[in-house]
């Protein structure tokens, strides 16, 4: 789609299942096997609809047409081989004022071992050159490459500023948050970051072999009440940074972690706890993270940026760590 505004491309029923966007399959096909693109429009709303078996991408969205107000909401997006959501840019585009809410992705097959990069390049949303954008409400499941390594569930990079991630349940993915990437690109400009003045708060994630959340490239990140839970306690909870790849201005503040904290850089700490957790255990029937109240509750920092929980619950003045709040109004 190019040069269109105020279009809504939705289900009529408004049941994903009942309209179903079909490719020639997860590994099958050649590059281009895309689903829908947006290029130069504005005001569009993608709505109610499943996206499945593509070779490319789901919904890929051109940032070197400069889109404005896209949003995509209750969508479902399953077994696409490379990206569920590609945001492609140049070196002078931006996609601004977009969301993503209420989506659900999910993977139940594995790359072959010829595909791309070892069976690694896959992942749900992979977007560039973004501004203004929220990625909220959203359920990752099993976004795995073949060798443990695939992209971040959410991915965003190249450019990109004030984008806000919050109260995504990511569980089963190799990666879970990744703000910039530890390479160049096609588009990278000398001495710009890949992402700045951004959120990531409220989020629960159960990643694989690889970091919970990580950050290269990165300047005026918060990093606020997620919880992060791995199965390896010696593994990255949050990782990022190193010389190469430096990080600035950041601010990790109330997340409960399950994991290490690998993070390199000009990086503010207060009132997280990262380790084995021994007091703390998962539900997953409820996707709550019950902890010792001496470990998680009334610990963390009352924090302006953050005013209610993963399920929306609002926070106490001496609120809690991590993604969930025990008791309003305390």
């Amino acid at each position: 789609m190019d040069k269109g505004g105020d279009v809504v491309i939705r289900s009529a029923s408004g049941d994903p299942a009942r309209a179903v966007l079909r490719g020639m399959g997860s590994f099958a096909g050649k590059p281009g096997d895309d689903l829908l693109q947006l290029g130069h429009v504005e005001n569009v709303t993608i709505a109610d609809l499943t996206f499945e078996e593509c070779r490319s991408y789901g919904v890929k969205i051109e940032a070197e047409r400069f889109p404005k107000n896209v949003h995509i909401r209750n969508c479902r997006f399953k077994n696409i081989g490379i990206r569920m959501i590609k945001g492609s840019s140049s070196r002078e585009g931006r996609a601004v004022g977009g969301s993503i809410r209420y989506c659900r992705f999910e993977n139940t097959l594995i790359p072959p071992a010829d595909w791309l990069y070892e069976g690694d390049y896959i992942s749900a949303i992979d977007m560039m050159s973004l501004e203004g954008w929220t990625i909220a409400d959203n359920l990752f499941l099993n976004i795995k490459g073949r060798k443990g390594g695939a992209r971040g569930a959410i991915f965003i990079w190249v450019r990109s500023n004030n984008v806000i991630v919050e109260r995504n349940a990511i569980l089963g993915c190799d990666r879970g948050v990744s703000f910039g990437n530890p390479s160049g690109s096609t588009n990278f400009v000398e001495g710009q970051e890949h992402i700045r003045d951004s959120v990531i708060r409220n989020n629960v994630i159960v990643p694989g072999p690889d970091a919970g959340i990580e950050l290269w490239w990165a300047s005026n990140i918060g990093v606020y009440n997620n919880t992060v839970w791995r199965e390896d306690a010696a593994g990255p909870g949050l990782r990022g940074g190193m010389s190469e790849w430096k990080i600035e201005g950041i601010r990790v503040v109330n997340n409960l972690v399950r994991g290490t904290n690998m993070l390199d850089g000009d990086v503010f700490q207060e009132s997280n706890l990262f380790g084995d957790l021994a007091a703390c255990s998962l539900d997953w029937s409820r996707l709550v993270f019950l902890c010792d109240p001496e470990v998680a509750g009334m610990q963390g920092k009352s924090l302006e940026e953050v005013q209610d929980d993963f399920n929306g619950k609002r926070r106490g003045r001496t609120p809690d760590i991590g993604a969930f709040e025990r008791a309003e109004g305390r």
